[in-house]
């Protein structure tokens, strides 16, 4: 478990020296608890793993319906038995499990941190808000609380808020199903005027 940044950073540090010591690079766009850590403002952030949405080609074309690629893997497993980390702490389960997609321009906007052959960008807030904002509307009960918990930690302004719930309906099937949750969800987090 990832309890601080500077975990978090020695970590992909690791990560980062494994993979260039085998003559590789690659390149990973993240979300979810590693970004918020990663954005350094959302205290009592904390994360079990790192959730890679995309591993980016050398042209810069987010791949994200494909396993990460092996020297990847490797190097986390190595990381992995020398600091004790569970197996897939370092994962894109989240997109191969539940298919989730980027905002458009969110790779633009996000901010790069290099390891050794690991470059590592983080969302930017406005786009882990409507990421988190969409777990929390879309998933059961446990997930999006958690979802709804750290949402309340970053304190989203109502313009994030409505650039998160906008992203949201072109992502859900039927947005019509979720309109109560979406409503409770803005009024749970709407900053006081």
């Amino acid at each position: 478990m990832f309890e601080s940044v500077h975990t978090l950073l020695s970590a992909l540090g690791d990560v980062g020296t494994a993979l260039a010591e085998a003559g590789e690079s690659v390149r990973v766009v993240v979300i979810g608890g590693a970004a918020l850590l990663l954005l350094d403002d959302s205290p009592g952030a904390s994360t079990r793993d790192i959730d890679v949405a995309a591993v980016l080609s050398p042209d810069n074309t987010p791949v994200t319906d494909a396993e990460l690629p092996p020297a990847l893997t490797k190097a986390a497993t190595q990381v992995a038995r020398i600091r004790g980390l569970g197996p897939g702490w370092f994962n894109n389960s989240v997109v191969l499990s539940f298919g989730v997609q980027l905002p458009e321009g969110a790779i633009s906007r996000g901010t790069e941190h290099h390891f050794g052959g690991l470059t590592v960008i983080a969302v930017s807030r406005i786009d882990l808000i409507a990421l988190k904002f969409y777990a929390a509307v879309g998933r059961s009960f446990d997930v999006t609380e958690r979802h709804a918990l750290d949402l309340e930690r970053l304190r989203p302004t109502a313009h994030e808020l409505e650039f998160a719930e906008r992203w949201a309906r072109t992502r859900l099937t039927d947005p019509s199903a979720f309109a109560e949750q979406i409503l409770d969800l803005n009024d749970r987090l709407m900053p006081d005027e």
